[in-house]
């Protein structure tokens, strides 16, 4: 499996020089990385010069990818159904699986739109034969106390795992990390809570 945080970039361009930025500097290779600071400051004028940075990335990682692997990746509204169309034409469109809603609180409240308060995972397969762990999470206070309803019948039971895990992400476990103080907070500013990977 692969996750992409394509926001992961955002700290490069802002000219931080924080542990996180030198951490991802040090990891891209000389020339890659000078390519990719250069390719992402550009990118905050031109859509294009970002889309012609992923391109090849999505197309290595379709490479590197198992035949029963999948991949998710993270975007937001700015660029997200741009890097849609990319990755139906190098996963194919047949392997989109599902786009993942990642929902969460905090911040503002707008008056004059409504507020942005989700991101998007899009999840491709590698090929028809992927593999996939069912996540669940915790049942109601309300489904617990009445069960199932009676119009599910009689062969329906609870299940020990808990309620199948939708599409639509917005339980407190996954929420953004707001708090400065926060345990898990590293000051990044795309940083992801740890159980939104364990999710994935």
């Amino acid at each position: 499996m692969i996750l992409v945080d394509s926001g992961i970039w955002v700290g490069l361009f802002r000219g931080d020089d924080t542990p996180q930025t030198r951490l991802m500097l040090s990891i891209l290779q000389n020339e890659s990385a000078d390519l990719a600071v250069a390719d992402i400051t550009c990118w905050r004028c031109c859509k294009a010069s970002y889309l012609a940075m992923i391109t090849p990335q999505l197309i290595l990682m379709h490479e590197l990818l198992s035949d029963s692997g999948s991949i998710y990746v993270h975007l937001d509204w700015h660029v997200g159904h741009y890097v849609k169309l990319l990755m139906d034409e190098v996963f194919g469109k047949n392997q989109f699986r599902n786009e993942v809603i990642w929902g969460y609180g905090g911040g503002g409240a707008p008056t004059d739109y409504y507020p942005k308060k989700h991101d998007n995972l899009f999840w491709y397969s590698k090929s028809t034969n992927w593999t996939f762990n069912k996540q669940y999470r915790p049942y109601s206070e309300g489904t617990l106390q009445r069960g199932l309803t009676a119009v599910k019948g009689d062969q329906y039971q609870l299940s020990d795992e808990g309620a199948g895990l939708d599409d639509w992400w917005t339980d407190s476990k996954v929420q953004k990390i707001l708090s400065p103080t926060a345990y898990e907070n590293l000051k990044y500013a795309t940083q992801k809570p740890m159980s939104l990977l364990a999710v994935c």
